[in-house]
C-alpha cells in the first residue's frame, strides 16, 4: 500500500522549536510524520539558517529565501504574503497531486492560482492576523513601526477573503472557529501540539520568571507593566527576565531595576531550566489572540503560573492558574507563599494531555477531514 504523502509550507524555518508560531508547525509536522504520513517540509528562511537535523519530523525538507524588499510594502498583498511567494515552491508542489497544508495565511499565496484549483488546500490559522496585527501598532511607540503595522492590518482584513477557496481551515481556538466560519463554512478546531516527557522533579527557586520573545511590541509592553507593578508595590521576590533578542533599549532600561536579572537569547535547555526551576511563571498579555504556547509549556514543566485574564482567554486553562487583575491584585498573589503540591501538578498534566498530546490530536483531525492512514 502507497504511504500517504503531504505537502507542509512552514512561513519560517521551525528550528529550534522556540517561540510560539514554530512550537506549533514543529510538533504538528513531528505528529504527521509519527503517524506514518510521507513529510515533505518547505521552509522560507530569513535569519533562522539551514543547517537543521529535520529527520524528527519530515522526510524531505526544502528552504526558500523570504524575499523582503522595500517594494513589498507597496503590493496589494500584505506583506507577510507577499513576501513568500516562491516559483520554485509553486513547481515543486505542482510535481504531484498530494494535500497542500499551509501554515498561517503568510503562505497562502498559491490560493490564488488556478493550477491549484483542484488540490486538497488545507490552512492552519494561527491567528485572527489583522486583528493581531491592529494591536501591535497600539503596542509599539515606533511611529515606523506603527504606521507598518497598521497599513499590514487592513491589508490582511482585505485579504482574509482568499481562505473561501481553502478545503478546510484548521482553527486553534473556538474563536477563530466562529469568526472564520462566516468566510469558509469548513473550520474545525485543530488544538496546539505539545510533546510530553518524563521530568525530574526539581525544587523551586525564590524567583519569578517572565519569559518570552523579547523584541515583539506585545513582550516588551507586558514586561514594562509587570516592572512598574514590581517598582510600586516594592515586591520582594527576584525577578528573572528571559528571552530572544532583547532591544538596547529594553536591555538599558533592565539594567536600572536591582531585583531584574536579563537572561538574553537563552538555549532551549537553559529556557526549560529556567521554567521547572522558577517558584512562579508569570504570564501577562493585552493581546488575547491565539492560544498561547508558552502558557500550556510553563503548566506542563513550572510550578505556579500567575497570569493576567488575557492571557487564559477563550480557553479552560485558568482553573490550573492564579489569575490577577491588577497590579496590586499581583503584589498580593505573588506575595503569598502559596505551596505548590505534586498532586495538583499531576492532574494538570493528565488534563493537557488528553487536550493537547500532538499526535493522538493529530490522528483525531486526519480522520475529520478524511485523510485515512
Amino acid at each position: 500500500m502507497t504511504r500517504k504523502s503531504i505537502h507542509i509550507i512552514s512561513l519560517d524555518v521551525p528550528f529550534p522549536p522556540d517561540y510560539g508560531g514554530v512550537i506549533d508547525i514543529y510538533y504538528r509536522a513531528k505528529a504527521l510524520k509519527n503517524l506514518g504520513v510521507y513529510v515533505i517540509l518547505h521552509c522560507f528562511e530569513y535569519g533562522r539558517g539551514t543547517d537543521h537535523d529535520f529527520k524528527e519530523i519530515a522526510d524531505e525538507i526544502h528552504y526558500y529565501k523570504r524575499k523582503k524588499s522595500l517594494w513589498s510594502n507597496f503590493k496589494k498583498e500584505p506583506f507577510i504574503v507577499s513576501t513568500r511567494r516562491d516559483e520554485k515552491l509553486v513547481n515543486r508542489l505542482l510535481e504531484d497531486d498530494f494535500p497542500i497544508l499551509m501554515e498561517g495565511l503568510h503562505t497562502t499565496s498559491i490560493l490564488s492560482d488556478e493550477r491549484f484549483a483542484n488540490r486538497q488546500k488545507w490552512v492552519r490559522i494561527h491567528n485572527i492576523e489583522w486583528q493581531y496585527y491592529e494591536a501591535l501598532a497600539y503596542a509599539t511607540s515606533s511611529p515606523l513601526k506603527k504606521s507598518f503595522f497598521k497599513k499590514e492590518s487592513k491589508k490582511l482584513k482585505k485579504y482574509e477573503k482568499i481562505l473561501a477557496k481553502a478545503d478546510q481551515l484548521l482553527c486553534l481556538n473556538e474563536q477563530d472557529i466562529a469568526y472564520y466560519s462566516s468566510i469558509n463554512a469548513s473550520s474545525i478546531y485543530w488544538a496546539v501540539g505539545c510533546e510530553f516527557k518524563e521530568l525530574e522533579t526539581v525544587k523551586a527557586a525564590n524567583f519569578a520568571l517572565f519569559h518570552g520573545n523579547l523584541s515583539v511590541s506585545e513582550n516588551e509592553r507586558a514586561l514594562r507593566w509587570i516592572v512598574e507593578s514590581w517598582d510600586s508595590n516594592q515586591i520582594q521576590i527576584p525577578l528573572i527576565v528571559a528571552g530572544k533578542n532583547p532591544s538596547k533599549s529594553l536591555q538599558n532600561e533592565l539594567k536600572k531595576h536591582a531585583f531584574i536579572s536579563l537572561k538574553s537569547n537563552p538555549t532551549s535547555v537553559e529556557m526549560d531550566e529556567l521554567i521547572r526551576t522558577a517558584e512562579i511563571n508569570l504570564l501577562i498579555t493585552f493581546q488575547s489572540t491565539g492560544v498561547k504556547l508558552k502558557l500550556i509549556n510553563s503548566l506542563i514543566q513550572g510550578n505556579r503560573c500567575v497570569v493576567n485574564p488575557l492571557m487564559i482567554e477563550g480557553t479552560d486553562l485558568g482553573q490550573f492558574c492564579e489569575i490577577i487583575d491588577d497590579a496590586e491584585d499581583l503584589n498580593r498573589t505573588i506575595s503569598a507563599k502559596v505551596a505548590f503540591l505534586e498532586e495538583e501538578k499531576s492532574k494538570r498534566i493528565d488534563y493537557l494531555k488528553v487536550h493537547f498530546e500532538a499526535v493522538s490530536q493529530a490522528k483525531k483531525v486526519l480522520g475529520k477531514i478524511g485523510f485515512e492512514i
